[in-house]
């Protein structure tokens, strides 16, 4: 299902949401590969820390209205 705009869709459905609740987005992800499609969704990257020992790291981004 990549590459069909539901993913982006689902994002900017939930950010008109929070924009009308007068709030900001904060998103975690394990998958690396996400951080591009959020950036381009107007999150930014906020750091990363260590959900669990020896696993992948997390990464927090944010989004503001």
């Amino acid at each position: 299902h990549q590459g069909n705009g539901l993913g982006r869709a689902l994002v900017a459905h939930g950010q008109q949401r929070a924009a009308a609740a007068g709030v900001g987005v904060d998103l975690e992800s394990t998958n690396p590969r996400t951080l591009p499609f959020y950036g381009s969704c107007g999150f930014q990257r906020l750091g990363e820390f260590e959900l669990l020992p020896d696993g992948p790291p997390a990464f927090r981004l944010w989004w503001q209205p």
